[in-house]
């Protein structure tokens, strides 16, 4: 009968409709992600900006992902968004936008600290989508090549060395490091120039406060640049 026919194919219908509605939500779309470097080579001691864009095909609202990086090359310093918590050598992304975008930037500045290949990964990255859909990007990365500076003097010698009221035996010499000197039962410190030989190294005294009657030890350190250090010392004699 065609009763029949028709109802059989309106019973049909429903149950694919029904089936549609369960099984039936389509595949979050595309999401494109890029990191860049400003400098692949860096030296020693400068700064270097990671630079990396998400892209979406559809609207987004959120971004989460981990950002990993060697932390014995690279002290990580800023962000240019703050949406990145977390300790050293990981960092969590965290972003919610007010306002649905389809593409987000972010410029994360690190520092060269040592010698070596630094990687930079993204992993575990989801994107919120504008439709309650998430999508998962693939992990990304970036090599950052950590070379010496050679502008960072090892010279860690002093071009000078004068004292008062007395003198040092033996004369000053820049790769001589003892030397002695005596002074009198009053004198409970003394005045010291010490120039190094590098203008931008560190030169510090310790010991020269105090005196005791009898042998007395200061010592006058130079750091250089690159974290070179040589010591020199004054033996003083208190009478």
């Amino acid at each position: 009968m065609k009763i029949n026919k028709i109802v059989v194919v309106l019973s049909l219908v429903m149950v694919t409709g029904f089936l549609f509605l369960l099984t039936g939500r389509s595949d979050a779309s595309q999401v494109h992600y890029k990191i860049t470097v400003s400098d692949e080579t860096v030296k020693k001691g400068n700064e270097v900006m990671v630079s990396f864009d998400v892209t979406g095909e559809n609207s987004m609202k959120s971004v989460d992902a981990y950002v990993y990086y060697d932390d014995s090359i690279l002290e990580f310093i800023s962000a240019d968004k703050d949406v990145f918590t977390g300790t050293t050598g990981v960092l969590k992304l965290n972003g919610v936008f007010p306002e649905e975008v389809k593409k987000v930037s972010y410029e994360l500045k690190f520092k060269a600290l040592e010698v070596g290949q630094a990687s930079i990964k993204v992993q575990e990255m989801n994107v919120g989508e504008a439709k309650e859909e998430i999508s998962t990007v693939d992990n990304v990365s970036a090599i950052i090549s950590v070379k010496e500076n050679p502008s960072e003097s090892k010279d860690a010698t002093l071009q000078t060395l004068e004292v008062f009221p007395e003198t040092l035996t033996p004369a000053f010499e820049k790769n001589v490091v003892s030397y002695e000197m005596t002074v009198d039962n009053e004198t409970d410190d003394i005045v010291i120039s010490a120039i190094p030989t590098d203008s931008e190294s560190v030169v510090t005294v310790n010991g020269n406060e105090n005196f005791k009657h009898g042998k007395n030890t200061v010592t006058i350190t130079v750091t250089s640049l690159s974290g070179i250090t040589k010591e020199y010392k004054i033996i003083v004699n208190k009478q």
